[in-house]
Formats: structure tokens, C-alpha cells, sequence
């Protein structure tokens, strides 16, 4: 993903998107972990930092959240017993006389889509002709599902929902891991400050965060180039294109992504298409020279169909939802402004302490409420930055 947000829909030249990703990396890199590391060693001089890549912070904070548990949780609960198993459901039987032996095969797939497969005899105590065995076999498709196969775009209902929870997902670990680099923060500026009290309590908080032992508080240190990559992705974000940016940001909304696909199966439901069922079988038996195969076609029509009476309450229904896709698409674009404008702010703040040559906490504490800041922005686009650290 952070590939893709790299490389398309930026309207940059190369040389100048390599010369500000350069500028970046040389502005975080400017702050080595020296600093705080040596406020926080004449607060702990009896202990060792605790030395930990970005990624490292993030995975372990992404690990112990509750909220990311719970929305976890929940998406588990819905969607893996799916994705263990077939998309197919089975049905097999058999019925016996001593007259007669039958049995059957039943498949139901996705978008309607069946397959039947059969065996019938006579008993053994009757004559050959009448013992015969028949075998029969039939799949069954409604046309609106080979029109759906036939458009490559094309993406389920189930598929939208599994992919705007597998978000909300992501977006519960962005929250983990921007709070994670928050608490750093306050605790760096207050051992920075002399604050001994402040400082140990922000990094005993940060320790529970991360996983370490709360009677063994130690400060932390980020180490590893995870700073420099995360300001490279917030520089090409603050150079890109905001009307792409934009549309970013509205495709990962996973609100809109459930409405919008709530419209189209409200939209596609008691088609024409809906109602025709084309089918493709054979019949053996053993006085055949081979299967007799059969094409054909059924309909079925409803009678919600037909009458009139159900078409307004339908077309209310959309109504409705397009209401409700209008209502948070401009939901969605403001918290886009808001978070955009945020992000341009703690920029030009930060921007500003590196080059009146202020290397004091103000300049780190303006580092990490960019990163807080630039690590929300990104998630709302679909970049996730720990997953590629």
C-alpha cells in the first residue's frame, strides 16, 4: 500500500520529490536519539533505556490495545469462520426402499450459483431394466451473476463489508501506535525539562503501553532510521495533489464503502436479472451411449416484481441511502480538511523551530506532534506506516 501511495498521484518531479524526501530524512535525522536519551540518563542513571525501533513501538502498543482488541475481536467474530473455510455449502443425502436407492449432492455458492448432482436405481431384488441407474447433474446461475463475473471491477457486497471492517481494523492500530508516540513525547519533554516526577510517570504509562514491567520503569529510546521514513511519507502527503489526497481519503472511509454498497444491493434487488436462471446439466443412464446434455433457462418472477405497490417503497429506500452517502461523504471530507490542515500546521511549526536553529524541547516536541499527527493523516489514506517499517 505505501508503495502505491509512493509511486502514483503525486505531481512532483522526480528530481524534486527526491531532493524534499532527502530534505526530510536529513530534518529527523538532524535530532539523534542523544538528546533525550541524555535528559532521561540523569533522571534514570541506575537503569539502561530501553532501545526500540519505530516498528518495535508500534507493534507492541498495536499488540496491548484494547480498542484495537475490540475491533478485532468483532471482526474475527464475523469474518474468520469465512475465511477458514470453503465458500460453498454442502448438503449430501441418500434415500433407501427396497424398491428404489437415491441419492443426492447439493452445492450453494456465492451469488446464487448451485450445483446438484444425482443417482438413482432401482432395488437389487427387480430385473435389469428396472434396476436401472440414472445419474443427472445440473449448475444453475441467475444472469445477474454472470454479469457481475463478466465485470472484473466488480466487488460483492460481502467483500465491501469485509474490507471496511478489515480497515477499521488498521485504523484502531494507527490510533495504538499514534498514542504510543504521543506519550514518548511527553515524557521525553519532561525529562528534557527536569521534570522527574512527569517524566516518570509518562514513561511508566508508556511502559504499560509497550508491554514492559511497571516496577521496572526505564526510559525509551527510538532508534533506527523509522523517523526519517515516516517524515519522507508526511512530505510527499503535504506535496501531493489534495483533490487525490481527497479521493484517498473518501475510498477508505469505511462508512462510505458499507453505504455505497448497501445502495448497489438495494439498487440490483428484483431485477429482470435476478429473475432469470440459466442452467447447463446431463442425464445418464446405462442404455445411453453417453450423457444427454441440456441447456435451458427458468424464470421466476415475484410478485413485488410485477405490481407496482413495492417500486416507491424501494426507490424511497435509495433515496435514503444516497442521503446518507451524501451526508457522510461530507462528513468525511471535512474531517479530510480538518486533518489536512492539522497536519500543515505541526508541519510549518516544526519547519520553522529546525531552521531558527532551536534544538531544545520545543523543536522534539514539535518532531513528535508531527509524527502524531502524520501517522493519523496517513491511516485515513490507507498507508499504514508500521506495516512497512
Amino acid at each position: 500500500m505505501i508503495r502505491e501511495f509512493a509511486g502514483r498521484g503525486f505531481r512532483v518531479r522526480a528530481a524534486l520529490a527526491c531532493f524534499m524526501s532527502l530534505a526530510a530524512a536529513a530534518m529527523f535525522s538532524h535530532f539523534q536519539p542523544a538528546a533525550t536519551s541524555t535528559a532521561a540518563s540523569r533522571l534514570f542513571s541506575q537503569v539502561e533505556p530501553v532501545q526500540m525501533s519505530m516498528c518495535e513501538l508500534f507493534e507492541a502498543a498495536i499488540r496491548l490495545d484494547p480498542y484495537r482488541a475490540e475491533v478485532s475481536e468483532r471482526f474475527a467474530a464475523k469474518f474468520a469462520a469465512e475465511s477458514g473455510g470453503s465458500a460453498w455449502r454442502h448438503v449430501v443425502g441418500f434415500r433407501a426402499s427396497p424398491s428404489m436407492l437415491e441419492a443426492w449432492a447439493r452445492a450453494e455458492g456465492s451469488l446464487g450459483v448451485s450445483c446438484r448432482l444425482t443417482y438413482e436405481s432401482g432395488g437389487p431384488g427387480l430385473s435389469q431394466n428396472q434396476g436401472m441407474a440414472m445419474w443427472r447433474g445440473v449448475i444453475e446461475a441467475p444472469l445477474s451473476c454472470i454479469s457481475r463475473v463478466m465485470q472484473a471491477d466488480a466487488v460483492s457486497p460481502e467483500g465491501a463489508v469485509r474490507r471496511a471492517a478489515a480497515i477499521r481494523v488498521a485504523m484502531a492500530e494507527a490510533g495504538a501506535a499514534a498514542r504510543a508516540i504521543d506519550m514518548l513525547r511527553k515524557a521525553e519533554i519532561s525529562a528534557m525539562q527536569g521534570d522527574a516526577g512527569g517524566a516518570m510517570q509518562a514513561y511508566g504509562e508508556l511502559s504499560l503501553l509497550i508491554g514492559l514491567p511497571a516496577h521496572d520503569i526505564r526510559p525509551v529510546v527510538i532508534t533506527g532510521d523509522g523517523p526519517a521514513r515516516l517524515a519522507e511519507l508526511v512530505e510527499r502527503a503535504l506535496d501531493a495533489d489534495p483533490a487525490f489526497l481527497m479521493h484517498e481519503w473518501l475510498t477508505h472511509d469505511p462508512d462510505l464503502i458499507e453505504a455505497e454498497y448497501r445502495l448497489a444491493q438495494v439498487g440490483s434487488a428484483g431485477s429482470l436479472l435476478d429473475a432469470i436462471t440459466v442452467s447447463a446439466g446431463f442425464e445418464w443412464d446405462q442404455s445411453s451411449g453417453g450423457p444427454r446434455w441440456q441447456v435451458g433457462a427458468a424464470v421466476a418472477v415475484g410478485a413485488g416484481m410485477i405490481g407496482e405497490s413495492r417500486q416507491p417503497a424501494t426507490n424511497e429506500q435509495m433515496v435514503l441511502i444516497q442521503q446518507r452517502i451524501d451526508a457522510l461523504t461530507a462528513y468525511s471530507t471535512a474531517r479530510f480538511a480538518g486533518a489536512l490542515g492539522r497536519l500543515r500546521s505541526v508541519w510549518a511549526d516544526f519547519s520553522g523551530l529546525r531552521e531558527s536553529g532551536d534544538s531544545g524541547p520545543e523543536q522534539i516536541d514539535a518532531r513528535r506532534i508531527v509524527e502524531v499527527a502524520g501517522i493519523a493523516f496517513l491511516a485515513g489514506l490507507g498507508v499504514f506506516v508500521w506495516k512497512s517499517q
